[in-house]
């Protein structure tokens, strides 16, 4: 009997440029690309309480080694104009450089590695009564 792979065309081009990302790494994306980008230094969601001064998080969000978006896929909570904003945003951001944008899933990489993350990626930072105060 042979075995059928379930698998898209989308899942393996996102599985295979996401397994290239170093494991060191801080990547930002959607929730629903999260599986993808597998165990990362910090895997983070794109979420707008992130973006506010203060947010503990901010500081991570913010100075992210990569940021990985996808056209296709589903923007909750967001909408396909935030999205694409979004994507315009990251686009035009001096300290971000384009990896690739295959008119569908979209990698920016920092151009600098001057923010160091272990400042921030304090442990009690990590503990869920904080992070839902924050995302409520």
């Amino acid at each position: 009997m042979l075995f059928r792979s379930s698998i898209s065309g989308f899942q393996v081009k996102t599985i295979t440029e996401i397994s290239k990302l170093p494991t060191q790494a801080v990547v930002v994306t959607q929730g629903h690309l999260l599986p993808y980008i597998g165990y990362k230094k910090f895997n983070m969601y794109f979420c707008g309480p992130y973006e506010l001064d203060g947010h503990p998080y901010g500081k991570i969000y913010n100075n992210a080694d990569y940021y990985f978006l996808a056209r296709s896929v589903n923007a909750y909570p967001y909408d396909k104009n935030w999205l694409n904003a979004k994507i315009d945003k990251l686009k035009k951001d001096p300290k971000l450089e384009l990896v690739y944008d295959d008119g569908d899933r979209v990698l920016l990489r920092r151009k600098s590695k001057q923010f160091r993350h272990e400042e921030f990626l304090d442990p009690i930072h990590y503990t869920g009564s904080q992070h839902e105060r924050y995302s409520m």
